[in-house]
């Protein structure tokens, strides 16, 4: 039913601890010392909490890139967080049946804005073959980039990534979808989520329960934490196709509803008492991981908040929602979506490789720019630049509004 999670990594996901503890105690009192007020210090400069904070973390992230892979200008200004989500899909199409599927959403910060940037589970990334190749593993069929976290831990993850975004992955999170319920549901109750148009969903499995069809109405609505994975995850009973339908932006939609709500709340004793047994209770199950130095996150926020002055959360608007997918699903008008469906393409390479039976599952896209005679090579030993290349512009333009 389901995949096994790979542990391999440059900074493997470690067991929880009573280092990992004192850590989270430690962040804790952080988060006691976190402002609950809009108003400022008597006497201080303006510079609010996320400023200092954000500089803090983005001298941090950068003395630590060394990556080939990214493209620096776009980064110099940025720090990158890579979430993780995945969870169980029921779809019935070539991939008949309950399989878990993964996707990658980079939360990009930047003074002037927070940008999210997804990229479809279903693009082909010759990254996770040549890995499968090397040990051994490779049944000589096309992988997706979902697989490199399943097949290689965060060590595959991160840097295959950075290979089709540009952007560099400083921090990795990846969590079971039945962590984002628990947040909602121990943390919040509830939060409001703005539906920009209504659907019924299909049904749906969630902790290993089916769920029926259900109605997702336009406008605003409170939701538990296992209505908002609905919402998030189902594929849509109406046969017409709209931006709003695509399960990423629904997940951006319920990143912002997250967002709000912690921003509208108060982070007293008992708020951050909660996050802190919550996130202890997502490591000791397994449901949560990442590859952070969290000893070191501490320390740099801690001196940063001996820096500020300002008495405010002060968290910037959301800025760029870009979801990377065929021209076709992201209803752009240049068709520059980044990519396309394989059965699409007449690329050569692919039209043989579809011919060979390279493609046990035909749901796969791959890069491909419309505008120009760019064919995306698979097999170069320059995937940056021979293949990725129509994906990273796509992000490269859209980010470039906004530095």
């Amino acid at each position: 039913m389901s995949e096994k999670i790979a542990n391999s990594s440059s900074r493997p996901p470690v067991a929880f601890s009573r280092r990992r503890f004192l850590q989270m105690a430690g962040l804790f009192s952080l988060g006691m010392a976190l402002p609950c007020s809009d108003k400022p210090r008597r006497g201080t400069a303006s510079k609010g909490f996320y400023d200092s904070v954000f500089e803090s973390l983005l001298s941090e992230a950068s003395a630590r890139r060394n990556s080939h892979l990214i493209d620096e200008e776009l980064n110099r200004k940025r720090v990158n967080a890579l979430l993780f989500s995945y969870g169980e899909l029921y779809e019935p199409s070539e991939r008949e049946g309950l399989v878990t599927i993964g996707s990658p959403t980079i939360v990009s910060l930047s003074s002037k804005s927070i940008d999210f940037i997804s990229i479809t589970h279903e693009v082909r990334a010759p990254e996770v073959e040549r890995y499968l190749q090397k040990a051994g593993k490779f049944d000589e069929h096309a992988k997706t980039i979902d697989q490199a976290f399943f097949r290689g831990g965060f060590g595959l993850l991160g840097p295959a990534v950075e290979s089709v975004t540009g952007l560099s992955v400083d921090y990795q999170v990846a969590c079971n979808e039945a962590v984002v319920a628990d947040v909602i549901d121990q943390l919040y109750g509830s939060i409001e989520v703005d539906i920009p148009r209504g659907f019924t969903s299909l049904p749906f499995y969630f902790r290993g329960n089916w769920y029926p069809m259900d109605r997702f109405p336009t406008g605003k609505e409170l939701m538990s934490g296992r209505r908002a994975i609905q919402f998030m995850k189902t594929m849509p009973y109406e046969k017409v196709y709209d931006l709003a339908f695509e399960n990423t932006t629904r997940k951006h939609v319920l990143l912002e509803s997250l967002m709000k709500a912690f921003k509208g709340s108060g982070h007293g004793l008992g708020f951050w008492w909660k996050a802190i047994s919550l996130l202890r209770q997502e490591f000791s199950s397994g449901d949560l991981s990442h590859d952070i130095d969290l000893g070191s996150l501490l320390l740099s926020m801690v001196g940063s908040l001996t820096r500020t002055s300002a008495y405010s959360l002060d968290i910037p608007k959301t800025g760029v929602e870009l979801y990377v997918s065929d021209p076709a699903n992201s209803n752009l008008k240049d068709g520059l979506g980044g990519m396309q469906w394989i059965r699409s393409s007449q690329n050569p390479i692919f039209q043989r490789e579809l011919r060979s039976g390279f493609y046990h599952e035909k749901a796969i896209k791959v890069p491909f720019d419309s505008v120009t005679s760019f064919q995306a090579d698979p097999y170069s030993q320059n995937l940056v630049h021979d293949y990725w290349k129509p994906i990273r512009s796509r992000i490269r333009r859209s980010l470039s509004e906004v530095i």
